[in-house]
């Protein structure tokens, strides 16, 4: 048994995420959640991590109220069988952040500081299986290989979507609706598919060696 399921073209997680992001309930946004709640998410939790955690969730906030703010101008996502019609939309908002964005860089959103607990909670969540092993339950056999990310970028066009594992999710911080964690090798970006946006990575977010 393995932790992926394999969605190709990428428009299909577009749809999902789209059909939530636009539907009828309200997003849950960080700023919603209570602070105790959102702590419980790091591992053994230590006293400097608290303000490491605030400072990566109102980054988030940021980027969550531009993205808001843009879509305010821009077409609605829906779900449509017309898969070119989706695109147009979803090219818009990704043209849109691009243009507010245009000064982005790696580590905006993942900062140093916070790219070292990711990491942490990534390599506990392994409980011992070699990032090799993991990439291998994540990822399906036949799907092909794909670039570096870097910010601003579009998810690679015809690249596999994986989910990520349940018990690595519970113990990352919990993201605005609509954003994503994913893995593109090792490195994990945070992922807009409603824009088809790589808003940011850790590079080498998975052990560079199975022996590190």
């Amino acid at each position: 048994m393995t932790y992926s399921a394999y969605v190709s073209p990428w428009i299909a997680g577009v749809l999902l995420s789209t059909s939530f992001l636009f539907g009828q309930e309200t997003p849950v946004r960080v700023a919603d959640r209570p602070d105790d709640l959102a702590q419980d998410v790091v591992l053994r939790l230590e006293p400097r991590d608290s303000d490491i955690k605030r400072e990566f969730q109102r980054r988030l906030q940021q980027y969550d109220e531009v993205r808001r703010r843009l879509d305010a101008t821009l077409p609605i996502a829906a779900m449509s069988d017309n898969s070119d019609a989706i695109r147009a939309v979803v090219r818009a908002h990704n043209r849109a952040l691009r243009s507010t964005r245009y000064q982005a860089k790696q580590g905006d959103l993942f900062f140093k500081d916070v790219a070292e607990i990711f990491r942490r909670l990534i390599r506990e969540s392994l409980h011992a299986v070699s990032p090799r092993e993991f990439l291998a339950t994540i990822t399906e056999e036949d799907a092909l290989p794909m670039d570096r990310p870097w910010v601003n970028a579009a998810y690679p066009d015809g690249g596999a979507l994986t989910l990520m594992p349940p018990d690595l999710l519970k113990v990352l911080p919990v993201l605005p609706a609509g954003l994503e964690y994913r893995f593109i090798d090792r490195d994990l970006i945070l992922w807009d598919p409603h824009a088809n946006l790589i808003v940011d990575f850790i590079p080498n977010a998975l052990a560079p060696s199975d022996e590190s």
